[in-house]
């Protein structure tokens, strides 16, 4: 074997262009009259840009080579023994040119596979297209940086699947029925067998991903349900990760192997659910291969336009999400990177109290902030969850992980945990399938009649505060004898009470002008953050106790609806009599 890839390597490096293709993955064309371009005209700025884009698609490319270099010698010298050639005879030129190049074209094929540069028609289309004029250019660069890679990675997720099943069996009747008809020489039996070997491989990983959803490892893509979603968030799971001991590590990045996995996870979390229909499962399992595909570009560009309102139309939103891809693309992720590293705080918010396009301007502004080492501790805020915790380093060690993490691992990690009252919250969602008692993000209310959209400071505040609340008051309210006799979802009217007071008190705690709406929390208000405030337990035992109450009016409430529907069923019985 080491002989003949000793020759093998020799002639990649005399054939290197033909085993490349005409093509490599970042750029659409390798001749030299495109290498020669230089994408940024500026004689002083563009001249450090130029020289940073040549250093970093030389970079890139070598590594690339690297790659395919390996992946051709090993398929060269696994094909040429399996047809019983040796070195002697490869030195000797005793293995006939026409064997040399069909198994080069094999070798070269598989290791472009291998590495996502093999020829794409829909990757080639984009680019004629892209290249029509300077407008289509901004548009499809800004939606689609990169064309080839991505769209070769959702091949090979396909490919990798139980859909090269149904392809190998496809080939196999209809190949033998056009041979027996003597329209073609022969089957291609090679293929057939690639495709089977790609389809029982994505099946084997399609199943692994169903049982390692249900032992509750694996984490598919998000629920549909925002509220859900920002509590697991909030308690540091993930979508498309995996979860051990404690902790979770996104695997969205290991695509296309990934596409199989998360596919069978979503194929098992719709089957758990009711009243779901064969094509929303097909659905369901369609998202993890857009999703991880390096194609979640398309994906925002298409989404967008669900998040139009009165200040911003689809379209608008739509040409919003293209500019902001675009013009994002000049702020390298190293340096967001970098950013991230040297702030004592892991993430920053982008919010602002601005709406239409001025929303949208200052937004992309902070997005570019953000990215810039020690200018976003001056002009962000750090970003707070659903219950105002943030992610700070405190210790020396915490700033080592933060750069493992950000150059290093190619995933996100976070520890799975959450406070007492997100434990409380989450284990009532699970139970009762309600999740109307969730707290939600808060980014306007009205303040005298009148819509008031919260400032970056007060927008940080509310979070903090209501998280404060929450885990001061809800596991003293959740601890007590008649809240854990009650069922589950009895609980979950409860907590939807607690969430109503919650925000009803921290509107009034941010912006003082605001009126209180319910009776109990001015009461409460009174009580807590009044002339006279209570405080420590004394605190505790009125917010006991007024929730004690409202679980009372609930379950009498409940009762009597439960009487009242047994009389009515009751009635049609004795009429029958």
């Amino acid at each position: 074997y080491k002989a003949i890839a000793k020759h093998v390597a020799r002639f990649y490096d005399e054939h290197e262009a033909f085993v490349k293709g005409e093509s490599n993955r970042y750029d659409m064309t390798t001749s030299n009259i495109e290498a020669a371009k230089k994408p940024f005209k500026n004689r002083f700025l563009g001249a450090i840009l130029n020289a940073i884009y040549e250093f970093n698609s030389n970079l890139l490319e070598k590594a690339d080579l690297w790659f395919i270099k390996g992946h051709f010698v090993r398929q060269f010298t696994h094909a040429l023994m399996a047809k019983g050639y040796t070195a002697e005879q490869l030195k000797n030129g005793e293995v006939p040119a026409e064997v040399l190049q069909k198994i080069a074209e094999y070798a070269s094929n598989e290791a472009q596979k291998a590495t996502f540069r093999d020829a794409n028609a829909a990757a080639t289309m984009l680019n004629r297209i892209e290249n029509m004029n300077r407008v289509t250019k901004v548009a499809v660069s800004a939606i689609m940086p990169f064309k080839k890679t991505p769209m070769n990675i959702l091949r090979r997720g396909i490919e990798y699947s139980p859909v090269s099943l149904i392809t190998g069996v496809y080939k196999t009747i209809s190949q033998n029925v056009q041979k027996s008809k003597g329209r073609i020489k022969s089957v291609d039996t090679a293929g057939i067998i690639n495709d089977f070997s790609q389809g029982l491989t994505g099946s084997m990983i399609f199943v692994l991903g169903v049982w390692l959803l249900s032992e509750g490892i694996l984490k598919a893509g998000d629920d549909g349900d925002d509220k859900k979603q920002n509590l697991e968030e909030a308690m540091g799971k993930q979508s498309y990760s995996i979860e051990i001991g404690g902790e979770s590590f996104t695997l969205d990045w290991a695509a296309p192997l990934c596409m199989p996995l998360f596919a069978g996870a979503e194929f098992a979390k719709a089957l758990q659910e009711k009243e779901i229909s064969p094509l929303q499962v097909l659905l369901r399992m369609s998202d993890p291969v857009l999703e991880t595909s390096m194609m979640s570009g398309v994906l925002d560009f298409l989404s967008s336009g669900k998040y139009a309102d009165g200040d911003s139309g689809i379209l608008q939103r739509m040409v919003q999400s293209a500019i902001s891809s675009y013009v994002l693309q000049f702020f390298p992720t190293a340096m967001g990177a970098a950013a991230r590293v040297m702030d004592e705080y892991e993430s920053r918010t982008t919010r602002t109290d601005k709406k239409g396009d001025a929303a949208f301007w200052e937004r992309l502004g902070r997005q570019i902030i953000n990215k810039i080492p020690y200018a976003r501790q001056v002009f962000n805020k750090p970003y707070v969850d659903l219950f105002g915790k943030q992610e700070k380093k405190e210790k020396p060690i915490d700033y080592a992980l933060s750069v493992v993490k950000n150059t290093v691992i190619p995933g996100y990690i976070t520890s799975v945990s959450g406070t007492k009252s997100e434990k409380i919250l989450y284990e009532v969602m699970e139970e009762s399938k309600e999740t109307k008692f969730i707290p939600g993000f808060v980014t306007k209310f009205n303040v005298n009649k009148k819509p008031h959209t919260l400032s970056q400071e007060e927008y940080y505040n509310y979070h903090v505060m209501r998280g404060e609340w929450y885990e001061t008051y809800l596991p003293e309210v959740a601890s007590e004898e008649w809240l854990t006799d009650l069922e589950a979802d009895e609980q979950a009217i409860v907590f939807e009470s607690f969430k109503d007071i919650a925000d009803d008190l921290t509107k009034k705690r941010v912006i003082p002008e605001y009126d209180l709406r319910l009776k109990r929390s001015k009461y409460l208000y009174r009580m807590l953050y009044g002339d006279e405030p209570v405080s420590g337990q004394e605190a505790v035992n009125v917010v006991k106790q007024i929730f004690h109450g409202i679980a009372l009016s609930e379950l009498a409430k409940k009762q009597a609806a439960e009487e009242r529907t047994k009389l009515f069923e009751a009635e049609p019985a004795e009429e029958a009599e």
